[in-house]
């Protein structure tokens, strides 16, 4: 005889437990169910016996299961309950008849206890542990399978402590090498990766108008490494601007190969990235089947697969690709590894840090998840009521491991950050700074900014969103479908994502002041672990017949949405007229016909570090760690005269640019930089206002986008690269007199 005892499912049942239960001719559940078709699932297996939990308080299982069970089975007499308590204290006040099985649930720990006769059985939890705790479910197992019901004095020596075997099933998550068994996540990552190459090998002038100048910077970065002039952009001067991670340990392979073949060094670079960004399918799948079963499983990774919005994104021959599989291969092993283990510990500490090498913001994550762990670790030592060991003692123990997982991710980062500081003053990259400085003036301050997270998400294809109160009522929509959707354990285990999504989002709204959709990469797919969860629970919901239309159907328009967006994309940036094209045929230019000792100046540097053959400096300070303090004192003009500049090259607005930041052509005073407890003052201050007390934060205006024409005295007009035939805008290049 065989008997399956589960409980505090809360609406969802970990897909691993069913295995386990083949077999069983009853199963228990000790109440949390969460719903009825979980009974209605569990049925399928085998009959079922449930008591009513704490949180079962809406019908109809309020009306249909009763608080407490009494019952025997095959001639053992067993009492179920919910909410039980130490086996000690339950001996004091057992229920008539005296049960030889008392079962209980509620704690999410396992428990088996035989005192005078009567196995106390908690299952634990079936569904998603609370504090980190693994599935775990009970079986209840004879030493001989025959009818019992005619050998009930025998039966009590079936189920002695020596001889019924009582099996805490502690299933292993997922193991790595197990997420490369499966064919069909084969099959997707081989579609992921199809899409992602077709986006990597389109023509140059194609994405010249899809990615960033910084892609170009980074490459450039990346080529100065293989050629031996460091960690440079322009080759001579050394920056840590940028993610050091993709650049140094891959995006410099194609130019050990082909040093001068520019060409070619940037397509590796973007077919690398395709195959880092698909690779991602394999830890993101093993992070869902934490959460769902793998059919839903399997539709999350195929939005991944087919998702051009997020391939837009993050293929850019820059780090987000990598970051991407750093961050999400960190989620899946913090929710998989042994966290008794302090070898398992220690391969954690290493993979934050160097996926916090790969994006630094990925360090939110790694701190979030340790503080989580260590107050959680608190917290159940601190309830623990144990008199072998005092309460503080039982607090420093826990803590141990949390500690040892952050000691190692700081030993490991120390390298990166002390260069840094030695180098260039601070703990920080230059191009976190001068972004914030960029961002600090009146019309980067707005309370609503940290609705960006709607429109720059790549999960779902809302970058139509311009209204910040179509924004905010998105965010509360899903707020609602979540709380509708998720069931509360599997929210509770998806706690550190949560608390993720809202640092992140504030850090780059409120802090950097600024917001680009390819920060939000990791964050979107994280959020997908939550739809497929809420896929999953809506199926279970719906009636079959509704649910085979309604799944695929959401699942087609998402992809349809998303796939829409980059075709628009492009269409806009031919439309508006990018000036990517006309800064690389300036690039090409200058490496023909400027001698090859000439020093130019350029904001947005990238493609003319990359593509010039000169030394380009970089003067919005993202890879000039010396350009902030130059900006605040308004000493732009003079900084140009020191470093030898002959040409600067940028759009026409360069020149008012400057006129503002040098103190020859502007009689501003000079611009601090604003720090972030002096951005916290202003936002308070401006949510006063809303509220009609105080007259708000009084804020310096931005630079002037027009030009008086006092730097072009100094600086006439060289060569010009129109944006396109006949416009009238175009990438300049001024000659310094």
């Amino acid at each position: 005889m065989l008997i399956g005892v589960v409980s505090d499912s809360h609406g969802y049942i970990d897909p691993r437990a069913f295995p386990l239960l083949e077999g069983v001719e009853l199963i228990l559940h000790a109440g949390d169910v969460g719903g009825q078709a979980i009974l209605e699932r569990l049925a399928q297996i085998a009959p079922v016996h449930a008591v009513r939990g704490n949180t079962d308080s809406s019908p109809p299982l309020a009306r249909r299961l009763p608080a407490r069970l009494s019952f025997e089975f095959e001639g053992v007499p067993i009492f179920m309950t919910h909410i039980g308590g130490k086996p000690e204290q339950l001996l004091k006040a057992l229920p008539e008849p005296r049960p030889r099985v008392y079962i209980f649930g509620h704690t999410h720990e396992a428990l088996h206890d035989e005192r005078e006769g009567v196995l106390f059985l908690n299952p634990g939890s079936v569904g998603r542990p609370r504090f980190g705790g693994g599935l775990s479910i009970a079986l209840l197992e004879g030493t001989e399978r025959r009818t019992l019901s005619a050998y009930s004095d025998a039966l009590a020596a079936h189920y002695s402590p020596r001889e019924v075997v009582v099996l805490m099933k502690q299933t292993p998550p997922l193991a790595l090498r197990a997420l490369f068994r499966d064919t069909k996540v084969w099959i997707l990552f081989a579609l992921a990766l199809l899409v992602r190459l077709v986006f990597a090998l389109l023509p140059l002038n194609v994405h010249l108008l899809m990615l960033e100048d910084d892609a170009w910077m980074v490459t450039a970065i990346a080529r100065n490494v293989a050629i031996g002039n460091g960690m440079s952009a322009d080759g001579v001067h050394p920056t840590n601007g940028f993610h050091p991670l993709y650049p140094v340990l891959l995006g410099s392979l194609p130019y050990l190969i082909a040093p001068n073949n520019l060409d070619f060094g940037f397509s590796a670079n973007m077919v690398m990235c395709a195959l880092l960004n698909a690779l991602v399918v394999f830890p993101l799948f093993g992070l869902l089947r934490q959460f769902v079963e793998r059919k839903y499983a399997l539709l999350a990774l195929l939005l991944f697969a087919l998702n051009p919005y997020q391939v837009r994104l993050s293929v850019n021959a820059m780090e987000s690709s990598l970051a991407l599989l750093m961050l999400v291969s960190f989620c899946y092993y913090w929710y998989t590894f042994d966290r008794n283990s302090p070898k398992a510990v220690v391969v954690l500490g290493i993979l934050a840090a160097f996926a916090t090498m790969a994006r630094l913001d990925i360090a939110l994550i790694a701190a979030v998840v340790g503080f989580y762990w260590l107050i959680s670790e608190l917290w159940k030592a601190w309830k623990a009521d144990s008199s072998e060991q005092p309460v503080l003692a039982r607090l420093i123990a826990v803590s141990r491991l949390p500690f040892l997982f952050a000691i190692v991710a700081t030993i490991v980062l120390i390298p990166y950050f002390a260069r840094n500081r030695v180098l260039f003053g601070s703990f920080t990259p230059s191009s976190g700074r001068a972004l914030a400085y960029m961002h600090s003036y009146v019309d980067s301050f707005a309370l609503t900014s940290g609705t960006q997270i709607v429109a720059y998400n790549s999960l779902f294809n809302f970058s139509f969103v311009t209204s910040s109160a179509l924004a905010f009522g998105l965010i509360v929509l899903m707020l609602i479908l979540g709380v509708l959707l998720i069931p509360r354990q599997i929210a509770w285990k998806l706690l550190p994502i949560w608390i993720f999504i809202p640092i992140q989002t504030c850090y780059y709204a409120y802090l950097q002041q600024q917001g680009n959709p390819r920060y939000y990469v990791g964050i979107s797919v994280l959020l997908l672990v939550a739809f497929a969860v809420m896929l999953q629970t809506l199926d279970t919901k719906l009636p079959t017949q509704v649910g085979r239309v309604v799944l695929p159907a959401l699942i087609v328009l998402i992809v349809a949405g998303n796939t829409l967006e980059p075709f628009a994309f492009y269409q806009r940036q031919r439309d508006e007229t990018s000036s990517q094209l006309a800064m690389y045929q300036a690039a090409r230019w200058m490496s023909e016909f400027l001698p090859p000792e000439a020093v130019i100046a350029a904001r947005n540097s990238g493609i003319y570090q990359y593509y010039s053959e000169h030394l380009v400096i970089n003067i919005d300070g993202k890879l000039n760690h010396e350009i902030v303090p130059v900006l605040e004192q308004r000493g732009l003009m003079d900084y140009l005269r020191a470093n030898k500049v002959e040409y600067v090259v940028d759009l026409e607005q360069v020149c008012g640019y400057i006129e503002f930041y040098s103190h020859q052509y502007s009689d501003a005073p000079p611009h601090a930089e604003v720090s972030s407890f002096d951005k916290l003052g202003i936002y308070v201050s401006m949510a006063l206002r809303k509220l009609g007390i105080g007259s708000g934060p009084q804020l310096d205006a931005p630079v002037p986008d027009d030009c008086q024409g006092t730097f072009t005295a100094d600086a006439p007009v060289f060569q010009t690269f129109p944006l396109r035939p006949g416009s009238s805008a175009a990438v300049t290049i001024f000659r310094l007199r």
